[in-house]
């Protein structure tokens, strides 16, 4: 899992920069490392249209071109349909890395609930241990009484004989 948070806090730290330098032509280098840091990252986490994300964009035509002007020099139509294809990859993978955050939060969230179950298993067996010592201690208790009882009887028992003799002596 360090694997996939150190290609997160990646991905975020060169998506901030290619936004920070977004009117700048230096981007190809962050966009590059962002597609290298990728390949570190578990395929299993990835949403399952993860490579139609990653087609190529089809080039799209300038404006100018649509209104009729006259085209500009290929040169700069180049240039442009790479900062196309460019911002599309780079929207595209900031979109992958939301996924991906959003996966590996679910993962963490299902590790929090398993932490939580197993809390309050231990809870619930100190609770089930507690239990039992009271039971032992009522059956002590239980046993206690009997034996009160039994002496209780032989003491009415014997206070009965007593009363017969006295009321025979006193006759």
């Amino acid at each position: 899992m360090e694997s996939v948070e150190m290609g997160l806090w990646i991905l975020r730290g060169l998506f901030a920069r290619w936004q920070r330098d977004e009117g700048n032509e230096a981007r190809g280098p962050a966009l590059r490392a962002c597609a290298r840091v990728v390949v570190f990252v578990p395929p299993r986490l990835f949403p399952s249209n993860w490579p139609q994300r990653l087609a190529v964009v089809p080039e799209r035509k300038p404006v100018a071109m649509a209104a009729g002007a006259p085209p500009p020099d290929p040169q700069a139509r180049f240039g442009q349909s790479v900062k196309g294809l460019l911002t599309e990859k780079v929207n595209a993978c900031g979109t992958d890395v939301i996924a991906l955050t959003k996966q590996v939060l679910k993962g963490s969230r299902s590790s929090e609930l398993l932490g939580q179950a197993a809390r309050n298993m231990v809870l619930q067996e100190d609770a089930i241990l507690h239990s039992e010592d009271s039971l032992r201690k009522m059956a002590i208790i239980t046993t206690h009484l009997q034996y009160q009882q039994e002496a209780i009887q032989k003491n009415v028992e014997q206070s009965s004989n007593l009363q017969d003799q006295l009321n025979h002596l006193l006759k």
